[in-house]
């Protein structure tokens, strides 16, 4: 049950095997649902659950109700599922206690937190559970909050900016019910990961308040590529002039994604392309115009890009060739 492309969903019970196997039964299916981890057998055997998923292009969603019962990810597990994801988890019922790197956080109903699935970490899940976990990969993630190095068990309180909008986001895209389309999937993917730069990056900003100017021009920078990327003389030098700083601050924030501004443009450009060739009110448009209104001004190396970074063509990925994942450069 790998993370994939376009709208998938399944439900599963306990109920549908004898009860001596469904504990056996439910470590299966959390495991194939989120990153490997494992399930600890609790002291009864009456093991009542069901489990819920649903994947939406890149992101992937798995509602849980069950008893009381701790989960884990150990340096093995990860070694065998190389997830390269974070967890946010809503918490609907009961409680739930992260550990990861030091750090323990409790979540209460109505809270979210997150974990890394790079890294070992554990749950004590108690009472009647009834939560929610979206597995959103670091790539998606990093597009909005480029600083965040370290969310290990991280606790999103109710009262941060904006988080009624966040657990709303998760709850409605993990309901099997909601139906959206492949093209809508991959924006409401993207608009979850830049609500939760908002929420986190206000909430990471309120624990460390280290160079929090400069986090604020990164941000502006990030976004101002974003808003112009279909611009083809976009330059560090128009982006410097715009933010009222030299060039040599926009490669120093830069710095702090890892990478170079050109290097983040291209995939801005790129996956604005997949977006409109995969956009079934596109369809008319002509390959060579989608190329152009996404800033590339040369349609030769617009299809190289295309297809050493996508191993695939834009005519192809137009006919509904899988998409794969965009490579670093």
């Amino acid at each position: 049950m790998e993370i994939g492309s376009w709208s998938t969903a399944g439900s599963w019970s306990t109920a549908e095997v004898e009860p001596r196997r469904r504990f056996e039964y439910w470590n299966d299916l959390v495991a194939k649902a989120v990153c490997g981890v494992n399930a600890a057998q609790p002291s009864r055997l009456d093991f009542d659950a069901t489990i819920s998923t649903r994947r939406l292009h890149d992101a992937a969603f798995t509602s849980f109700h069950s008893p009381a019962h701790e989960i884990d990810r150990t340096s093995r597990d990860i070694s065998r599922d190389r997830s390269d994801a974070y967890l946010l988890s809503l918490q609907l019922g009961g409680i739930a206690r992260l550990r990861q790197g030091g750090r323990e956080t409790v979540l209460k109903p109505g809270e979210l937190g997150m974990v890394d699935a790079r890294r070992p970490f554990s749950v004590t899940l108690s009472g009647d559970v009834h939560r929610i976990v979206a597995i959103l990969p670091r790539r998606m993630v990093h597009r909005y909050a480029p600083m965040w190095r370290d969310l290990s068990a991280l606790r999103i309180g109710e009262t941060e900016p904006s988080v009624d909008l966040l657990r709303e986001y998760v709850v409605r895209l993990a309901d099997p019910a909601y139906a959206v389309d492949g093209a809508v999937a991959e924006v409401l993917g993207e608009n979850l990961c830049a609500l939760l730069g908002v929420v986190v990056g206000h909430h990471v900003g309120g624990l460390a308040d280290a160079h929090p100017q400069r986090d604020l021009h990164l941000e502006a920078l990030l976004a101002y590529i974003r808003r112009n990327c279909s611009d083809p003389d976009l330059s560090p030098s128009a982006a410097a002039a715009y933010l009222r700083v030299s060039v040599r601050t926009v490669h120093k924030l830069m710095e702090r994604t890892e990478r170079r501004f050109g290097e983040w443009l291209l995939d801005e450009r790129l996956h604005r392309c997949v977006r409109m060739l995969q956009d079934p009110t596109q369809v008319r448009r002509k390959i060579s115009d989608i190329a152009w209104t996404c800033g590339f001004n040369d349609l030769s190396p617009f299809n190289n890009v295309f297809r050493s970074r996508l191993d695939t063509t834009p005519s192809d990925l137009r006919r509904g060739a899988p998409q794969a994942r965009i490579r670093p450069v």
